[in-house]
Parts: C-alpha cells; structure tokens; sequence
C-alpha cells in the first residue's frame, strides 16, 4: 500500500508577513533499503530552450487530497506516452 504525505509551506518575507500556503505531495522512497528520502510528485515544464522537472504546487490540503484520490491512488498513468492502433488500411496491388 502506497503512503502519500502533504507538506505545508509557506513563505515570511523580511518584514514577517506570510504568503499566501502551498501544498507539496510526497511519498517516502529507500535507495538500497537503507537510506529513506522523499519523492515529491513532479511535473514537466517546457520552455523554449529546455525543459525540466518541477513539484506540483497545489492551493489547499482539499485539492492535494482530491489528486491523490482521483490521480495517484489508482495508479492513473502521468507522464508516458500511450500509443494504439485506431485503424489498418489494406491497398490492392495491381
């Protein structure tokens, strides 16, 4: 059974006011079985001259919670490409 964690931050600017909160999602991963480190849930972000990985920022606990149980819960596919084959056409020779 997979566990999934949410992570509150939130930043103070040098006056100490707060920003507005964010949610991070991540689960607990081991290398080797013996170093335990956290695996955020990411998303690819193109630009014009690369691309690169970056966490999911969500607004409240409700639509982190709402992610896991409709998305990552069920093990819904995110990030790979998935290919069929809608129809096959046949030529005739002559």
């Amino acid at each position: 059974m997979k566990e999934y964690h949410i992570e509150k931050r939130q930043y103070f600017n040098e006056m100490g006011e707060p920003s507005e909160p964010y949610y991070h999602i991540y689960s607990i991963k081991k290398f080797l079985g013996l170093i335990s480190y956290r695996k955020y849930i990411t998303k690819t972000i193109f630009r014009i001259d690369n691309c690169y990985k970056d966490r999911i920022n969500f607004k409240s606990v409700e639509l982190a919670k709402e992610f896991i149980s409709n998305i990552l819960c069920p093990e819904i596919p995110r990030a790979v490409l998935k290919r069929e084959v809608v129809e096959t056409v046949k030529c005739n020779s002559k």
